[in-house]
């Protein structure tokens, strides 16, 4: 879902100056968080720029540049689109336990009928704190809540 201008800039808006100025600081020293929270930051309005700050974190194995690499490539934001390299970096992402690589692992594996192999995507995601996951899981497994009440239903 693309976001209005008038959202986009909401959303950046809210961000405090200085914080944008400490990240900046702090990602040309080459702290990998600074240079990712700088690339969800341009995310929204300057692909190139976002791409490059998660290529940068990525250099040092931050999931999730890895998790936003396979969005750039997958979508061709910043780079011209590359399915077998989002993949790539989607596997990576999931691999080092970040939630919403492990959710969409779950949803490639239920888009090719692997249900038992996307369920433990969507349990390993919920660990790893999405939200998503339980939703897909209820779909997959009707009546589980039941099994779960502490769970939202």
């Amino acid at each position: 879902m693309e976001l209005d201008e008038q959202t986009k800039k909401l959303i950046r808006d809210s961000y405090p100056k200085e914080q944008i100025e400490k990240w900046e600081k702090e990602a040309d020293l080459g702290i990998a968080e600074s240079q990712f929270q700088l690339g969800k930051y341009y995310y929204l309005d300057d692909d190139r720029k976002a791409f490059e700050f998660f290529s940068k974190a990525a250099e040092k194995s931050h999931p999730g540049a890895f998790y936003y690499l396979f969005n750039c490539y997958g979508n061709g934001r910043g780079v011209l689109q590359d399915n077998d390299k989002a993949m790539d970096y989607l596997s990576r992402s999931a691999a080092m336990e970040y939630g919403d690589a492990e959710y969409m692992m779950g949803m490639l594996h239920v888009s090719i009928g692997q249900n038992m192999t996307a369920l433990d995507f969507f349990s390993r995601a919920m660990q790893h704190g999405n939200t998503d996951a339980w939703e897909e899981v209820k779909k997959l497994v009707p009546g589980i809540e039941k099994n779960f009440p502490d769970l939202p239903q």
